[in-house]
């Protein structure tokens, strides 16, 4: 992967487990990783497949997530 630990995976409300998939690709290659609380998700077994078998970075509402990922550009725009 050419951007590394500078990716950031996202998953969301969903059902199944391929987004696990993506999510432990970018672990594996230093990136971050950002779970909705599955308490919050329409469907939660998704975000749920991802807890369980990722290590996560952010487990949060939805609401929460655009301020997370604001602060986290503005902290790699600085180093």
């Amino acid at each position: 992967m050419a951007y590394g630990k500078r990716v950031v995976g996202l998953v969301l409300s969903g059902a199944l487990y391929d987004g696990t998939t993506g999510l432990i690709e970018i672990k594996e290659r230093g990136g971050l990783v950002i779970v909705q609380d599955p308490k919050d998700a329409l469907v939660p077994s998704m975000p749920q497949s991802a807890i369980q078998r990722v290590v996560v970075d952010y487990i949060l509402p939805i609401t929460d997530m655009a301020g997370v990922l604001v602060n986290l550009a503005s902290e790699s725009l600085l180093h």
